[in-house]
């Protein structure tokens, strides 16, 4: 299932994004055994995006650095060429 949620950093990210299951929960329990049982698309995930993170801000400064980690870590073999490349394509920077 898709399950939406707000790591919450600042308080106007508080609520910004939930998931609506398809019947009521009363506990923890409850949820563990529904999610046991859900599948991709039984669940309804909603909210916004917050754009005031640090990379959203810097942009091209922040995907550069982030490049030339990638590059970095690939050269200096930490990381897979794979893996660098996988990275990249994770972080938007291909």
């Amino acid at each position: 299932p898709m399950f939406g949620g707000s790591d919450s950093h600042k308080l106007i990210s508080v609520g910004k994004a939930h998931t609506i299951l398809p019947e009521k929960i009363n506990n923890e329990d409850e949820l563990i055994e529904l999610t046991k049982t859900l599948k991709y698309r039984d669940t309804n995930v909603n909210g916004d995006y917050y754009n005031g993170a640090i990379h959203n801000k810097l942009g091209f400064v922040y995907k550069a650095a982030l490049g030339t980690f990638c590059i970095f870590s690939l050269i200096s073999g930490h990381f897979s060429a794979k893996k660098a490349i996988t990275e990249a394509i994770a972080l938007g920077l291909i």
